[in-house]
């Protein structure tokens, strides 16, 4: 995919969650995922939450996940 000011990485996050539409991701995930620190993968699941690509939910109080907008169909559909 290719969008405008969203890194690589970012942009491989959506791509999972295209794959997986159910998916929830928490922050570890990302960590494991792609060997980034803790506050690296917090900052892009921020990001595209800003972006309105995720939506943030809290699992546990403490915990917090992100899931697909609502918006999530209609901003992909506009980068292919």
């Amino acid at each position: 995919m290719h969008l405008g000011n969203i890194t690589e990485r970012q942009s491989q996050i959506l791509s999972m969650c295209i794959e997986n539409p159910d998916i929830v991701l928490v922050s570890t995930d990302i960590v494991g995922k792609f060997g980034v620190t803790p506050n690296t993968a917090k900052s892009d699941l921020r990001k595209l939450t800003e972006k309105s690509y995720l939506s943030e939910i809290s699992l546990n109080g403490r915990t917090k996940g992100y899931v697909r907008s609502e918006n999530f169909n209609k901003l992909i559909g506009k980068i292919h």
